[in-house]
């Protein structure tokens, strides 16, 4: 045999002889004392094993942990702050004799974490070595930090030893969860959970880059997460490193790539955030959103970001949601509700598909207690019928303005809500504490311009409403068709309307409307009635021409009543106005008005003098040269108005002794005395 040979039976014999007899000289009981020990010096807190523990030599050191527990502070709402089921450390032999540690595998079997900040704002994560107890005379004494402060939330300085690394070949988390607990907050606020925590880290050097994959479980949704950190040591001594982040789920996805200095305190980089559906989210998160179809679907936002003291700021900002738009830029505090700042520009924004559904399809008739349409109803267009005006008395539910306080500036070139159409406008709306404060500061619209201020509290139960608006300039008709489904008056002018309302339907605050309202129009016509053909009826009347009167007419949409001037002043209370005046000039006509809106009920009764001019010079003619005053009233639900003489009015009554008077006069002429 040779010396080589020799020589390597021999090394080989001691390896296998070193394997055999080592485990007896090396107690595992021994080991993790030490570690235990050195825990506990460097934390202040106890590590225990209360499991089976293994040692094993060969073909590697492998240390195995079973039913790890490491402790909570006194005052924790548990008693451990982390267990873990099992925990296997691979270490190669040479690495231990070295001051790089080089881990070939760590594999962590359902760890459970709790991270938590007492009342006091104490939080767990936050260790203090055993040295630094609570015992030591120094930490009370004047111009030191008590023990209360030293245990709260604050960043430690970290140094390493000079060259040391760590190399993780592979470190394996299965099935971990992870659940924060901030007791300063409420009780629907301080808990957030992770679970379902499957992950796998590379880390070939603490001077490479740190990669970690894999999946985690958020409120029974599911997130994918890929993550790179450029090095670790870097981070480690709180110098500035790039991170990039891609979470992906069914619900959205989101990618950050950027540059992270002091450990978070300051971020920088690229944001990405894109899903399908709005709807989905905040079904997710159990917030109230009901929509329309059309609505809450797809949304994107790209841009930059800056976080700093728990502000994110967001510049260059491209969002779209559905087919909306928006550019500009937007802060957002990280407080509890969230507080967000913006100066946005949409370009034609639609917010019709974003209000509260319209009413349901009303139930089927009850054919038990109503007849069966006739054929003629049935093939009678619904929409040539006027339909009676119902107020919705659905409950109007606001509980979302209370997640976000904002302070908003937009501006658009365009503005719809339901039937109502703005041209280019400049919106601010403030949002705290479920009050809302908008203020429409400058628009264009059914060519005129105007300004306006709402303010809506929501914050107690029934909601109170306050609107006041000047409008100049404005065409009447399409105005109070889109806003009121009016369409009987034209003209352009001048409209003032200030109200005060609540409640929690459309109803409600119909039904407790207290304000007033005022127009100055000119160069236009009311619709509906042509109070003309009803003082020529009069003149007829009073020549003796009956065949040729007409006295009670329904409103009719082919008549019409021009003037060059219509002045108006409506008081309401609880929707109801009795305190009026409307005023009205035609070249052949002075009208005035007074009467009763009853809003609620939608119905109008209300009582005009009409008083026909005999004077050529039309507008200019003045009370002298006036002749003949017909009293006329406009009664009936709004979609129903009809309008006749009051023949029974004590003007009446003379324009009738007058006619008598007149026909007596030319029977005496025909037939003598």
């Amino acid at each position: 045999m040779s010396t080589a040979v020799k020589v390597l039976s021999s090394v080989i014999a001691f390896i296998i002889c070193l394997v055999v007899i080592l485990p007896f000289f090396i107690s595992s009981d021994d080991i993790l004392a030490q570690v235990s020990s050195q825990v506990e010096k460097q934390t202040g807190r106890s590590l225990f094993i209360d499991g089976e523990k293994k040692l094993s030599f060969f073909p590697a050191l492998v240390l195995e942990l079973n039913r790890v527990r490491f402790a909570n502070l006194p005052q924790g709402s548990r008693k451990d702050m982390a267990t873990m089921t099992s925990m296997q450390i691979h270490l190669p032999w040479m690495s231990i004799f070295s001051k790089q540690l080089n881990i070939e595998k760590f594999i962590i079997i359902e760890p459970d974490i709790l991270l938590e900040v007492d009342d006091k704002g104490a939080a767990n994560w936050q260790f203090i070595p055993a040295n630094n107890s609570t015992s030591n005379p120094k930490a009370s004494s004047p111009g030191q930090k008590s023990t209360a402060d030293a245990i709260k939330p604050q960043h430690q300085s970290m140094s390493l030893p000079e060259g040391f690394d760590l190399q993780l070949g592979q470190i394996e988390i299965q099935n971990g969860t992870i659940t924060y607990l901030d007791k300063q907050k409420n009780v629907s606020q301080q808990s957030i959970k992770l679970d379902r925590l499957n992950l796998a880290i590379l880390l070939p050097s603490l001077h490479q880059a740190l990669k970690i994959n894999g999946e985690i479980r958020y409120a029974e949704q599911v997130f994918s997460l890929a993550s790179t950190l450029s090095t670790p040591i870097e981070a480690l001594n709180r110098q500035s490193f790039t991170l990039s982040i891609a979470l992906t789920s069914a619900l959205a996805n989101f990618n950050y790539n950027g540059k992270i200095t002091n450990l978070g305190e300051d971020i920088r980089g690229t944001l990405n955030l894109s899903g399908d559906s709005v709807k989905n989210i905040a079904l997710w998160q159990k917030l109230p959103l009901e929509a329309q179809t059309q609505a809450f679907n797809q949304f994107s936002l790209t841009g930059n970001l800056h976080l700093n003291n728990n502000i994110l700021r967001l510049n260059q900002l491209n969002a779209s949601l559905d087919v909306l738009s928006v550019k500009g830029e937007a802060d957002l505090h990280l407080t509890t509700p969230p507080y967000i700042r913006s100066d946005i520009h949409l370009g034609i924004l639609n917010l019709t598909p974003y209000l509260p559904p319209k009413n349901k399809a009303a139930p089927e008739p009850d054919t038990e207690k109503s007849p069966p349409p006739s054929p003629a109803e049935k093939e009678a267009p619904s929409d040539e019928q006027a339909q009676p005006i119902v107020w919705d008395k659905t409950p109007i539910d606001l509980a979302a303005l209370g997640a976000i306080n904002a302070d908003l500036k937009i501006s658009s070139e365009q503005l719809k809500l339901n039937d109502i159409t703005l041209g280019a406008n400049q919106l601010n709306i403030s949002l705290k504490d479920k009050r809302a404060a908008i203020a429409l500061t400058q628009f264009n619209a059914y060519q005129g311009q105007g300004k306006g201020k709402i303010k809506l509290d929501a914050s107690t139960t029934p909601y109170q409403l306050n609107t006041e608006f000047s409008l100049s300039g404005i065409q009447a008709q399409p105005l109070l068709r889109d806003v009121i489904g009016v369409e009987q008056l034209i003209g352009s002018g001048k409209l003032n309307f200030s109200f005060t309302s609540h409640g929690q339907s459309l109803n409600d605050f119909i039904n407790q409307l207290n304000g007033s309202i005022s127009t100055e129009l000119s160069d236009g016509a009311i619709k509906g009635v042509n109070l003309a053909a009803l003082a020529r009826s009069a003149k007829n009347l009073l020549s003796g021409n009956f065949d040729k009167m007409s006295l009670d007419k329904d409103f009719s949409q082919s008549e019409k009543t021009d003037f060059a001037a219509l002045n108006g002043n409506f008081q309401f209370a609880q929707g109801i106005s009795t305190n009026n005046q409307l005023t009205l000039v035609n070249p052949f006509l002075r009208v005035s008005g007074q009467g009763k809106i009853n809003l609620p009920e939608s119905h109008l009764a209300y009582r005009l003098s009409t008083r026909l001019v005999n004077s050529a010079q039309g507008q200019a003619g003045t009370e002298k040269t006036s002749g003949l005053t017909l009293p006329v009233k406009i009664k009936g639900p709004f979609h129903q108005l009809k309008i006749k003489a009051d023949l029974k009015s004590e003007a009446s009554e003379q324009l009738k002794q007058k006619a008598k008077d007149k026909i007596t006069d030319k029977l005496k002429d025909l037939f003598g005395n």
